[in-house]
């Protein structure tokens, strides 16, 4: 495996490839990384600040081959995103092993002005210990079901984030 060491630093230029120009992707489950990108153009300070030091809660709604992400930064902030671990490369992926009920999935949010393409902050975050384990275990039953997602995504486009955020019974997250 070539792993090689990068450094992000707050205002410098992103050096990843952002998956959406406003919204959020889960760069979850590969050798070497697992972040959270929240991608705005224009990013004001109180945006900024909700999502760098804010409150966080998530969740998940798995249903047949989907595993759809939620995160709520504050009260307002909400975005959902599709997971699909089968789209990473078998030698690649990094599926943890859980070894006990107290484990949690650690991740770091990106934090990116898309106008920009500069990095206007970090945060380490955990997801709650049962969150944690649903997950993981959303990801095994998907990585064996071999249906695609589109139908399935197309169900919940038209469900306002509010609502989605519900389903997902969103959890707080910690650290």
């Amino acid at each position: 495996m070539n792993q090689h060491l990068m450094t992000l630093t707050r205002g410098g230029q992103y050096p990843y490839r952002v998956a959406t120009r406003e919204g959020a992707s889960a760069q979850f489950l590969m050798h070497g990384h697992d972040f959270l990108q929240v991608c705005m153009p224009n990013i004001t300070k109180t945006e900024e600040a909700r999502i760098i030091k804010g409150g966080l809660k998530a969740g998940l709604i798995q249903d047949g081959p989907l595993i759809l992400l939620l995160f709520q930064f504050g009260d307002e902030l909400i975005f959902e995103c599709p997971f699909d671990a089968r789209l990473i490369a078998p030698d690649r992926r990094n599926l943890p092993n859980l070894t006990n009920d107290r484990q949690r999935f650690f991740f770091d949010i990106h934090l990116v002005d898309t106008a920009t393409n500069k990095i206007r902050g970090f945060r380490g975050i955990t997801l709650p210990t049962g969150l944690t384990v649903k997950f993981f275990a959303a990801v095994q039953d998907q990585l064996v079901d071999r249906r695609g997602q589109d139908a399935f995504i197309r169900k919940y486009q038209q469900t306002p984030l509010p609502s989605l955020a519900q389903l997902a019974k969103l959890e707080i997250c910690g650290l």
